[in-house]
């Protein structure tokens, strides 16, 4: 009730114009990003996908996002920045992206086996990171995706990725929130 009743009067709104980057280009990073286009929550001239090669840009090309072989262009333009990255690459792409990162970019990590707070300790400065797993049927918008908020996000970053999943996927979504951190309630 408190979160359908009250995601309009936060500050962090998901529009067609919000700017959405992808670390990363793979199976994955083509889903949301179909998702997101499919029911027009966002232009695809507003996303933005990097990979290592070429080759990797193929298929977002195809769906109408910009392409880069520069992470940082993607942290710069971007005001929520999906971490889409083998687990072995993350810790050299969040060194190379670490300064352009700030308590205003909204990072959502879909690497597996690495944590929040890891990711925060990698990139070496506060920033809030929500650590979202989705589960294969999520790719034909059909699933469970688990998000554990990190230490650093607000609440307003908090509802943002609530929007997404339900206008989008509609995936049964499983939130871990701890009130005490976020006082959340009817007010």
């Amino acid at each position: 009730y408190f979160i359908q009743s009250n995601l309009s009067s936060h500050n962090m709104a998901l529009t067609p114009d919000t700017k959405v980057g992808f670390l990363g280009a793979g199976k994955l990073v083509q889903a949301i990003a179909s998702g997101l286009i499919d029911v027009k929550i966002l232009k695809p001239e507003n996303m933005m996908a990097s990979a290592r090669t070429e080759a990797g840009l193929e298929e977002v090309k195809k769906l109408g996002l910009t392409g880069t072989l520069d992470n940082n262009k993607v942290v710069s333009e971007c005001s929520v920045v999906f971490l889409a990255v083998a687990p072995k690459v993350l810790p050299g792409v969040l060194k190379e992206v670490g300064e352009g990162l700030n308590m205003e970019k909204l990072l959502i990590s879909v690497v597996c086996s690495t944590t929040s707070s890891q990711i925060v300790e990698m990139i070496g400065k506060d920033v809030p990171v929500i650590r979202a797993i989705p589960n294969t049927p999520v790719a034909v918008r059909e699933g469970v995706i688990r998000a554990y908020p990190g230490e650093f996000c607000s609440p307003d970053q908090v509802f943002f990725l609530l929007v997404v999943p339900e206008s989008c996927y509609k995936p049964v979504f499983i939130f871990h929130i701890f009130v005490k951190q976020y006082q959340l309630g009817e007010s």
